[in-house]
This record gives C-alpha cells, sequence and structure tokens, in this order.
C-alpha cells in the first residue's frame, strides 16, 4: 500500500478534494518516476509549490484549501 492509499483511508469519503491536492503537489514534487517520501525537510519545496500556485493566478480561497489539505497530509 503507498502513502496515498494509507492517507486516503484516514479520509472521509466525501473529502476526495484533499486527496486532489495532495497528488497534484506529488506530481509536482517529483517530475518523474521517482517515489514520492515525505519529510521534514519538504518545507521549502512545499513554500515554493504555493508561491508557483500564486504566482500562476490560483485564487486565494484554492490556495487555503491547498495549504488545509497539505497541512493534513503532513500531520
Amino acid at each position: 500500500m503507498d502513502i496515498i492509499e494509507r492517507f486516503a483511508g484516514t479520509l472521509d469519503p466525501g473529502e476526495t478534494e484533499i486527496l486532489d491536492h495532495l497528488r497534484a503537489f506529488i506530481e509536482w514534487f517529483v517530475r518523474g518516476d521517482i517515489d514520492f517520501v515525505p519529510s521534514g525537510n519538504d518545507d521549502v519545496a512545499l513554500r515554493t509549490y504555493l508561491l508557483q500556485l500564486k504566482t500562476n493566478g490560483v485564487s486565494e480561497k484554492s490556495q487555503r484549501a491547498q495549504i488545509t489539505s497539505l497541512r493534513r497530509f503532513y500531520k
């Protein structure tokens, strides 16, 4: 079972947006066929990802939702 599946098991069935946000971050983070392994050093990557969302014109509401989803995952 991969990390996304394990995390998905902690969510309610209607919380699919959280998984969508997580998948988008992981896809951006790995940019290839390497495995994603979360660590305490991901804070720089997270800030860079969120800055990229902002500079790409993603709404503040969507940015907040992304942040909430990623915080939940990293807890």
